[in-house]
């Protein structure tokens, strides 16, 4: 009906640029993760009482959830904590705040999509239970119908366990080339990655014959 829709996406928190020492470097401001998520943060090591790692459930959090505890120990490159997301799902805030040598406090805060939901997808070509010939056809269209509570990053094609291509935009499909090497069963895979890295794979056993005019 030429409506204005809304926005599907997040829009980064824009704000002056300063010198600052204490960073959360990753996960970056509204990335996707699942599963054990590493989190590496800069500070100002030479003045550092302690640190801590906490998350809060939406954009504004009323709980804040403590992940380790106070902690003393920091190696720059290393990961500072180790976010156990399972049971999580949606929009977090991931805070760090550091406590230097004065008591002041220096936090950081990013937001974050956890989606540890795991994608689903059927593999498919453009006409089930088909069988292709070599003289009448030219390829194979696969399709995968893929769906996931976020975003799909990618999805890979592989024919014979063989990786063939990838398609990161819907329709996801490939058209895989027929020739007298296919002649016979072939067996075709599929395997989504969701954005936040969760996978799932499918099969598909198509047949291939010499066929005629």
């Amino acid at each position: 009906n030429q409506l204005p829709l809304p926005p599907q996406e997040y829009d980064t928190i824009t704000r002056p640029d300063v010198v600052r020492s204490t960073v959360i470097a990753s996960p970056q401001v509204f990335e996707y993760v699942s599963g054990e998520v590493p989190i590496l943060g800069t500070m100002d090591a030479e003045n550092l009482q302690f640190y801590q790692i906490a998350y809060g459930q939406g954009l504004t959090p009323a709980e804040w959830i403590d992940i380790a505890g106070q902690q003393t120990d920091y190696t720059p490159g290393q990961p500072i904590a180790l976010w156990d997301t399972a049971g999580l799902d949606g929009l977090y805030n991931l805070r760090l705040t550091a406590v230097m040598g004065d008591d002041s406090i220096d936090p950081f805060i990013v937001q974050v999509t956890v989606d540890n939901t795991v994608p689903s997808i059927v593999l498919q070509t453009g006409e089930p239970g088909r069988i292709y010939t070599v003289l009448n056809d030219d390829v194979i269209p696969l399709v995968a119908d893929v769906n996931d509570n976020v975003a799909i990053a990618r999805v890979e094609f592989y024919a014979d366990g063989r990786f063939v291509g990838t398609d990161d935009a819907f329709p996801f499909g490939y058209a895989h080339p027929i020739d007298t090497r296919s002649i016979g069963t072939q067996e075709f895979s599929a395997t989504v990655f969701a954005a936040a890295g969760n996978e799932a794979s499918t099969q598909l056993t198509v047949e291939v014959q010499r066929g005629g005019t």
